[in-house]
């Protein structure tokens, strides 16, 4: 079974809702969060008074609970982009977060997953086949960040894996910032 949940859209009350619906018997399992939750981002939501706090402190217990029951019964994967709205450290407190690919992958253990890259089509911001916007650029420049952090999880361990992934993230990176960034890291590395 696969449930997809778009975490930045977890704010909203219209898209709780429809998470219960499309997945019932997954999201009865949080029952009691969700409701918590709503209650509290009605308040926001209506422009009525509301305590921010209280709405952030059930809201990360609604994620985390979402969190906990599929982690348990199904791999977890969740996609941050940095640049627009950094991942909450709450919300993921006490997992491990591997760079999987194309997102990140939460688990109870620590321990890194076997990918098999050739079964990726990875956009290359040189080919001129994809269309040169933001939107492209931020998409290129995430999986470079991907491929960058899993190269992190290598460094100890396979050094070899870990001077591929960072050349992987360069090729994939497409903004000048991003470049920089890999080839700061690259440099250190070489440096003994």
């Amino acid at each position: 079974m696969a449930i997809k949940v778009h975490f930045g859209l977890t704010t909203y009350s219209w898209y709780v809702k429809m998470l219960r619906r499309n997945y019932p018997a997954f999201m009865d399992e949080s029952e009691q969060e969700i409701n918590k939750f709503l209650l509290e981002v009605k308040l926001f939501e209506n422009a009525q008074p509301y305590d921010d706090q209280k709405l952030q402190r059930v809201y990360v217990n609604m994620v985390r609970s979402l969190i906990g029951k599929a982690v348990s019964v199904m791999p977890v994967y969740i996609t941050v982009n940095a640049s627009i709205r950094p991942l909450e450290p709450e919300l993921v407190q006490g997992y491990f977060i591997e760079p999987y690919a194309v997102a990140y992958k939460l688990s109870k253990e620590s321990k890194i997953t076997a990918i098999d890259y050739s079964q990726f089509d990875f956009p290359n911001p040189a080919d001129n086949k994809y269309p040169r916007d933001y939107m492209a650029s931020m998409i290129c420049d995430y999986y470079s960040t991907l491929f960058l952090n899993r190269a992190d999880l290598f460094e100890a361990a396979n050094r070899s894996e870990a001077i591929w992934l960072r050349q992987m993230a360069l090729e994939l990176a497409d903004s000048k910032e991003m470049k920089r960034k890999i080839e700061d890291r690259m440099d250190k590395m070489s440096t003994p």
